[in-house]
């Protein structure tokens, strides 16, 4: 690397405004949850449209919000089993994400009820197969 890219970068890195964002940063990635966590997604650097596409094409139809929830909050020996059909064993990538699963799960189940709809268990997050 050249000397004066280098003293370029340095000069940017010591602003005011880039210390902040560093910062920032730094807190969001070492946020932990309730259980003490470091709080991680599994879908890396993908955003969720890129997984949304890619679920589309892999299930022949758009997916449920429970198939895009597990895509990017599931261990990845999880998500395997799960668009293979076995719905058992669920391992999230931190706690919240387990609450949150349970919570909906919990309020969807209580809507179904409350309507008398009868349960719909391909909403409460088991294995969805796909299309055709």
């Amino acid at each position: 690397m050249q000397a004066q890219a280098w003293e370029d970068m340095c000069r940017q890195w010591n602003t005011e405004a880039w210390l902040k964002r560093s910062a920032s940063g730094t807190s969001n990635r070492n946020t932990t949850d309730s259980g003490g966590n470091i709080s991680r997604h599994t879908g890396g650097s993908i955003g969720y449209d890129e997984h949304r596409i890619r679920l589309t094409a892999q299930l022949g139809r758009p997916p449920r919000f429970l198939e895009l929830f597990f895509q990017t909050h599931l261990d990845k020996a999880s998500k395997m089993k799960y668009f293979d059909g076995d719905d058992t064993g669920k391992k999230f990538c931190t706690e919240t994400a387990r609450e949150l699963y349970e919570a909906y799960s919990q309020a969807l189940l209580e809507k179904q009820i409350s309507r008398g709809t009868g349960v719909r268990t391909s909403y409460l997050g088991h294995p969805l197969r796909k299309a055709g």
